[in-house]
């Protein structure tokens, strides 16, 4: 089974690379960029595409770390609530 993800992995990564070297000069390629915040000035600059599809994962691994960070932060704190209040319940029964 070992053998077959291997297989499995290698192909997929193989795709992958396929795909960016088909597309190489398209992600190279230079796009204008213009944020309008309607209170300055317009700022403007050029980025690759490789480089916005970089900075967008980026940010979109960020943005999922912390949406998930606050469930497991809530669970830890019910835990140390239920620690906390175990040993009380203890000690009133004896």
């Amino acid at each position: 089974m070992r053998f077959v993800k291997l297989i499995v992995t290698v192909v997929i990564l193989g795709l992958i690379a396929a795909f960016i070297w088909q597309n190489l000069h398209t992600f190279s390629n230079e796009q204008p960029f213009e944020l309008s915040l309607y209170v300055l000035q317009p700022i403007k600059w050029t980025h690759s595409i490789y480089s916005l599809l970089g900075i967008s994962a980026a940010i979109g691994f960020v943005v999922g770390i912390l949406v998930m960070l606050k469930p497991f932060l809530s669970a830890r704190k019910k835990l140390a609530q239920e620690r906390q209040e175990k040993p009380e319940a203890t000690t009133q029964q004896e």
